[in-house]
Protein backbone atom coordinates (compact mmCIF):
# COMPACT_ATOMS: atom_id res chain seq x y z
CA UNK A 1 0.00 0.00 0.00
CA UNK A 2 1.65 3.72 -0.95
CA UNK A 3 1.48 6.32 1.65
CA UNK A 4 -1.44 8.00 -0.61
CA UNK A 5 -3.50 5.15 -0.40
CA UNK A 6 -4.14 5.47 3.60
CA UNK A 7 -7.44 6.72 4.50
CA UNK A 8 -7.87 9.09 7.63
CA UNK A 9 -6.45 11.17 9.65
CA UNK A 10 -5.40 9.08 12.28
CA UNK A 11 -3.91 6.60 10.79
CA UNK A 12 -1.83 9.14 8.25
CA UNK A 13 -0.83 10.52 11.94
CA UNK A 14 0.49 7.20 12.89
CA UNK A 15 2.35 6.18 9.97
CA UNK A 16 4.04 9.78 9.61
CA UNK A 17 5.05 9.15 13.03
CA UNK A 18 6.73 6.16 12.26
CA UNK A 19 8.38 7.73 9.66
CA UNK A 20 9.67 10.47 11.80
CA UNK A 21 11.37 7.67 13.76
CA UNK A 22 12.82 5.57 10.82
CA UNK A 23 14.52 9.08 9.04
CA UNK A 24 15.41 10.46 12.52
CA UNK A 25 19.23 10.32 11.59
CA UNK A 26 18.89 11.33 8.13
CA UNK A 27 16.54 14.16 9.50
CA UNK A 28 19.13 14.93 11.58
CA UNK A 29 22.07 14.82 9.25
CA UNK A 30 20.40 16.95 6.45
CA UNK A 31 19.84 19.44 9.21
CA UNK A 32 23.29 19.55 10.05
CA UNK A 33 24.10 20.13 6.42
CA UNK A 34 22.12 23.56 5.99
CA UNK A 35 21.79 25.07 9.41
CA UNK A 36 24.16 27.87 10.73
CA UNK A 37 26.77 26.04 12.83
CA UNK A 38 25.78 26.75 16.03
CA UNK A 39 22.51 27.60 15.70
CA UNK A 40 20.69 28.03 19.01
CA UNK A 41 17.60 25.67 19.78
CA UNK A 42 14.80 28.16 18.36
CA UNK A 43 16.40 27.99 15.21
CA UNK A 44 17.59 24.03 15.63
CA UNK A 45 13.58 23.85 16.06
CA UNK A 46 12.64 25.73 12.89
CA UNK A 47 15.08 23.57 10.70
CA UNK A 48 13.46 20.48 12.16
CA UNK A 49 10.73 21.85 11.29
CA UNK A 50 11.27 22.61 7.82
CA UNK A 51 12.69 18.65 7.23
CA UNK A 52 9.63 17.43 8.80
CA UNK A 53 7.77 19.47 5.99
CA UNK A 54 9.94 18.21 3.25
CA UNK A 55 9.07 14.27 4.86
CA UNK A 56 5.60 14.85 4.80
CA UNK A 57 5.58 16.06 1.65
CA UNK A 58 7.69 12.98 0.91
CA UNK A 59 5.13 10.80 2.24
CA UNK A 60 2.39 12.85 0.61
CA UNK A 61 3.31 13.07 -2.96
CA UNK A 62 5.28 9.29 -3.03
CA UNK A 63 4.68 7.08 -6.79
CA UNK A 64 5.70 3.42 -5.58
CA UNK A 65 5.26 2.63 -9.03
CA UNK A 66 8.31 5.29 -9.95
CA UNK A 67 10.89 2.55 -9.21
CA UNK A 68 12.61 5.02 -7.10
CA UNK A 69 13.16 4.09 -3.34
CA UNK A 70 11.04 6.03 -0.27
CA UNK A 71 14.53 7.04 1.23
CA UNK A 72 16.12 8.57 -1.79
CA UNK A 73 12.83 10.40 -2.48
CA UNK A 74 12.91 11.72 0.73
CA UNK A 75 16.38 12.53 1.05
CA UNK A 76 15.61 14.83 -2.13
CA UNK A 77 12.03 16.33 -0.44
CA UNK A 78 14.04 17.03 2.79
CA UNK A 79 17.03 18.22 1.26
CA UNK A 80 15.06 20.98 -1.40
CA UNK A 81 12.74 21.99 1.66
CA UNK A 82 15.71 23.13 3.15
CA UNK A 83 17.88 24.39 0.66
CA UNK A 84 14.15 26.51 0.35
CA UNK A 85 14.17 27.32 3.90
CA UNK A 86 18.20 28.85 3.79
CA UNK A 87 17.22 31.09 0.89
CA UNK A 88 14.39 32.56 2.02
CA UNK A 89 16.57 32.88 6.03
CA UNK A 90 19.41 34.27 3.15
CA UNK A 91 16.41 37.15 1.89
CA UNK A 92 15.20 38.02 5.63
CA UNK A 93 18.93 38.68 6.49
CA UNK A 94 19.06 40.63 3.18
CA UNK A 95 15.71 42.63 4.56
CA UNK A 96 16.12 43.17 7.66
CA UNK A 97 15.17 46.21 8.83
CA UNK A 98 18.04 48.78 9.94
CA UNK A 99 19.05 49.08 13.45
CA UNK A 100 19.25 52.44 15.36
CA UNK A 101 22.97 52.70 14.91
CA UNK A 102 22.92 51.38 11.77
CA UNK A 103 20.59 54.06 10.03
CA UNK A 104 22.41 57.06 12.26
CA UNK A 105 25.64 55.78 9.69
CA UNK A 106 23.86 56.32 6.54
CA UNK A 107 24.34 59.77 5.10
CA UNK A 108 21.42 62.20 4.74
CA UNK A 109 20.88 62.90 1.30
CA UNK A 110 19.17 66.20 1.99
CA UNK A 111 22.56 66.96 3.93
CA UNK A 112 24.92 65.97 1.72
CA UNK A 113 26.98 68.77 0.15
CA UNK A 114 25.79 69.14 -4.01
CA UNK A 115 29.25 67.87 -5.03
CA UNK A 116 28.77 64.85 -2.81
CA UNK A 117 25.31 64.50 -4.42
CA UNK A 118 26.14 64.37 -7.77
CA UNK A 119 29.40 62.37 -6.89
CA UNK A 120 26.29 59.82 -5.51
CA UNK A 121 24.39 59.83 -8.59
CA UNK A 122 27.20 58.98 -10.79
CA UNK A 123 28.31 56.26 -8.63
CA UNK A 124 24.87 54.82 -8.96
CA UNK A 125 24.53 55.31 -12.39
CA UNK A 126 27.31 53.58 -13.09
CA UNK A 127 26.46 51.06 -10.86
CA UNK A 128 23.40 50.30 -12.59
CA UNK A 129 25.40 50.24 -16.15
CA UNK A 130 27.35 47.60 -14.61
CA UNK A 131 24.76 45.58 -13.63
CA UNK A 132 23.46 46.03 -17.01
CA UNK A 133 25.97 44.44 -18.33
CA UNK A 134 25.86 40.98 -16.64
CA UNK A 135 21.80 40.92 -15.88
CA UNK A 136 19.00 40.32 -18.40
CA UNK A 137 16.72 44.03 -18.74
CA UNK A 138 13.51 42.27 -17.17
CA UNK A 139 16.87 40.95 -14.16
CA UNK A 140 17.38 44.69 -13.83
CA UNK A 141 13.49 45.30 -14.01
CA UNK A 142 13.55 43.02 -10.81
CA UNK A 143 16.08 44.13 -9.19
CA UNK A 144 14.84 47.92 -9.78
CA UNK A 145 11.71 47.23 -8.15
CA UNK A 146 13.11 44.73 -5.25
CA UNK A 147 15.21 47.65 -3.99
CA UNK A 148 12.49 50.50 -4.26
CA UNK A 149 10.99 48.46 -1.52
CA UNK A 150 7.94 46.74 -3.77
CA UNK A 151 7.11 42.86 -2.50
CA UNK A 152 7.50 40.29 -5.36
CA UNK A 153 3.54 40.77 -5.94
CA UNK A 154 3.79 44.69 -6.34
CA UNK A 155 6.38 44.15 -8.60
CA UNK A 156 5.04 41.24 -10.70
CA UNK A 157 1.94 44.20 -10.84
CA UNK A 158 4.46 46.67 -12.33
CA UNK A 159 6.36 44.72 -14.60
CA UNK A 160 3.19 43.06 -15.99
CA UNK A 161 3.88 39.78 -15.27
CA UNK A 162 3.80 36.72 -12.41
CA UNK A 163 5.19 37.01 -8.65
CA UNK A 164 7.17 33.87 -9.43
CA UNK A 165 9.00 34.91 -12.52
CA UNK A 166 10.02 38.03 -10.60
CA UNK A 167 11.07 35.62 -7.84
CA UNK A 168 13.18 33.70 -10.40
CA UNK A 169 14.39 36.59 -11.81
CA UNK A 170 16.28 37.98 -8.29
CA UNK A 171 17.29 34.58 -7.79
CA UNK A 172 19.00 34.65 -11.23
CA UNK A 173 20.54 38.03 -10.50
CA UNK A 174 22.06 36.77 -7.36
CA UNK A 175 23.83 34.10 -9.20
CA UNK A 176 24.85 36.00 -11.89
CA UNK A 177 26.40 38.65 -9.41
CA UNK A 178 28.04 35.90 -7.29
CA UNK A 179 29.59 34.16 -9.91
CA UNK A 180 30.71 37.67 -11.72
CA UNK A 181 32.12 38.90 -8.16
CA UNK A 182 34.07 35.43 -7.55
CA UNK A 183 35.46 35.66 -11.23
CA UNK A 184 36.08 39.70 -10.83
CA UNK A 185 35.99 40.91 -7.29
CA UNK A 186 36.80 44.47 -8.53
CA UNK A 187 33.97 44.08 -11.21
CA UNK A 188 31.66 46.57 -9.23
CA UNK A 189 34.40 48.71 -7.81
CA UNK A 190 33.96 52.53 -9.00
CA UNK A 191 36.89 54.59 -9.26
CA UNK A 192 36.99 58.04 -9.65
Amino acid sequence: MSFSEIKGTAARDEEFARLQEQFRPLLEKQISLFAEPGADLDSLSDWRQEALIGLFKAMEHYDQESGIPFAAYAKVCISHRLISYRRHMEWMRMLRPLSEEEEDALPDDEAMAPESQAVAEAEEQWLWKRLEQVLTDFEVSCLRCHLEGYSYEESAVALRTESKAVDNALQRARRKLRKRLGAQPDFFRFDR
